[in-house]
């Protein structure tokens, strides 16, 4: 059951954003809600900023940024991508794919823009198509995705989804292939040129390879870092 609380640790200048949030009482990750593309940086502007409008298709600009804290950070996570068909060379030599990101400054603060981080180890060898697959218990998408989705039941590592938020499938862009960004690219520890991809139906689904479902289906789903 979720509880309310507030991490004196996360209160700042920043003001009513992180005042409250609804935290899970099993880990470290909070739900503060939602800010408005109109609030933050709509996904063409962010896109412009960090150099990666040719990175693919652009979509969904007029993004909601959902507010999560996790492990000590403040992360401002867009609801849906707001890239498709994305070209991962490009997205690594940018630095998008890595924890450093790209530091950037948006309406007076500074954020690293990345985006959620897969498994710490090699996330897998193959492409194939997996749900909730067990070398990615632990990870951030995991810990944060699975507790914002509505969907009902518990993981495999035993998180359960909707502790937080009810989102549907539809409203994370979550959908099947046949969706623009269903497949969101994420930050993973490997040393080849594969990517790591999770969605498809719900937060659960895990590929990995070169060349995942349709190419309009490999999305961008930023992340910005605050940094204080």
């Amino acid at each position: 059951m979720s509880v309310l609380r507030v991490l004196p640790a996360l209160l700042s200048a920043a003001g009513g954003e992180w005042d409250n949030g609804v935290c899970s009482p099993t880990s470290d990750v909070c739900f503060y809600g939602e800010t408005p593309a109109a609030g933050l940086i709509s996904g063409n502007d962010l896109l412009t900023l960090i150099g990666a409008s040719a990175a693919g298709t652009k979509h969904n600009s007029n993004v909601t940024w959902l507010r999560v804290a996790a492990g000590g950070q403040k992360l401002y996570i867009a609801q849906k991508t707001i890239l498709y068909g994305v070209s991962i060379g490009t997205l690594r030599a940018l630095g998008l794919l890595s924890l450093t990101g790209q530091v950037v400054s948006i309406g007076g603060k500074t954020f690293r823009v990345r985006t959620l981080c897969g498994s710490i180890s090699n996330p897998w060898s193959g492409g194939a198509w997996a749900a909730d697959p067990s070398h990615q218990y632990g990870c951030e998408w995991n810990k944060i995705m699975y507790r914002l989705y509505g969907g009902g039941g518990v993981s495999g590592e035993g998180i359960p989804y909707g502790e937080l938020a009810k989102y549907s499938a539809a409203e994370l862009g979550l959908l099947g292939d046949e969706t623009p960004g269903s497949r969101t690219l994420l930050v993973a520890n490997n040393t080849n040129n594969y990517g790591l991809f999770r969605g498809t139906w719900g937060p659960m689904g895990h590929s990995y390879g070169t060349i995942i479902g349709a190419p309009s289906a490999r999305g961008y789903r930023p992340v910005l870092q605050l940094i204080e």
